[in-house]
């Protein structure tokens, strides 16, 4: 949706975008569109298979001149990245102090988000997030979106993983 609304020319100054908090910089994530997404699980739960990693969406906003500026891992319930238009870069170091910074410190400086990816799956993504090498993370990061995939939709779905 996000990339439908930048390809149109629209340019917010700020942008807010929920993020996926498990996968560690440089590992980027996307749900792919299909027509069959629940956003909750047939029991009512919030299921783990949702959104987009902090990676996939700051590389997605650096595309159209945004930098990643803030992410808050921190507020209960909540894990968004705030994009800002590079024009404003200036205006918000000198009013908030806030500077550009990689996309893995930004994500290191937060603790662990709030997981959707559910134990009860099998998933724990705790490990992920120091993990040295990225290329090393796809196998047991597909295979984790696989099974919480299938957990909340009985099928697979598509989705983007890569490292960028």
């Amino acid at each position: 949706m996000l990339l439908e609304i930048l390809k149109a020319g629209y340019r917010p100054k700020v942008i807010q975008a929920e993020v996926q908090p498990e996968f560690p910089p440089p590992v980027e994530f996307a749900v792919l569109y299909d027509p069959g997404y629940l956003c909750r699980r047939g029991d009512g739960r919030q299921g783990g298979f949702y959104g987009a990693s902090l990676s996939y969406v700051a590389n997605l906003g650096r595309r159209f001149g945004y930098f990643a500026a803030q992410l808050d891992f921190v507020t209960p319930f909540t894990h968004d990245v705030t994009l800002v238009r590079e024009d404003y870069a200036d205006l918000v170091r000198e009013r908030f102090g806030i500077t550009r910074r990689p996309d893995r410190e930004l994500f290191l400086a937060h603790p662990p988000g709030y997981s959707h990816l559910r134990a009860d799956d099998g998933i724990d993504p705790v490990p992920w997030r120091d993990g040295d090498d990225p290329h090393a993370l796809i196998g047991p990061i597909w295979a984790a979106c696989v099974a919480s995939c299938q957990a909340k939709h009985s099928r697979l779905l598509p989705f983007l993983l890569g490292v960028s």
